[in-house]
């Protein structure tokens, strides 16, 4: 017997319902299942990289007259930072705060890159205000031991990222109680703060990319 017409197309709004909240359902879980990746290879990075020394890196600034018009960008679907343009690469210093690093050139010894994953889930919301006083500048990083290209190593053991939605900047607070004694701008909306040649924390001022998918 043939069902009225108005029965089916209710029956086919029901059943398209159904199907987007399992869709949505396995979105949520493959999300979950990421966060869970990227926090293993966290904890396997921590163990791998802290026999290497990470924390006995040194910094070295140079100062630069004219700033690097590059910037970081954030891709909030990805949770994904990427310098653009990107420079080349082959050895990474681990932030210790989600999967972000800095990528480092070996043949000069200078960082090139900020890149990784965050989820801003794992944000704090906190009132920040960038350093008001700043110089131009790359960063070297200094080590006493051989670096090998393709690797990389851990600064910090554990690392916070805070946030101001409002204006935008971010700080990863390495957490090591050293007092910032000078402010590097290493291009546009990334600010280094050194205690002497130690690293103390990175200022980010977010500029919020679109996931081309």
């Amino acid at each position: 017997m043939m069902r009225p017409y108005f029965w089916r197309q209710g029956s086919a709004r029901r059943t398209c319902r159904r199907c987007y909240r399992y869709i949505a359902k396995e979105v949520e879980l493959l999300k979950q299942l990421c966060y869970n990746f990227f926090d293993t290879l966290r904890a396997q990075a921590i163990v791998k990289y802290r026999v290497r020394g990470g924390n006995n890196l040194k910094f070295e600034i140079i100062q630069n007259i004219q700033p690097d018009k590059r910037q970081v960008i954030y891709l909030d679907q990805e949770h994904s930072f990427y310098t653009e343009p990107f420079l080349y690469s082959d050895f990474t210093v681990m932030l210790g705060c989600d999967y972000i690093g800095l990528d480092v050139d070996l043949s000069s010894s200078k960082i090139m890159n900020i890149s990784g994953f965050s989820s801003q889930k794992n944000w704090i919301n906190k009132i920040l205000s960038a350093p008001a006083t700043t110089k131009n500048g790359t960063i070297k990083i200094i080590s006493d031991s051989e670096l090998c290209a393709g690797t990389g190593t851990y600064l910090f053991e554990r690392a916070d990222m805070y946030c101001n939605i409002i204006n935008g900047w971010c700080y990863i607070d390495g957490m090591t109680e050293l007092r910032a004694d000078q402010n590097i701008r290493f291009c546009e909306n990334i600010i280094f703060s050194l205690c002497g040649n130690s690293l103390v924390g990175i200022w980010i001022r977010l500029k919020i990319g679109i996931d081309a998918n």
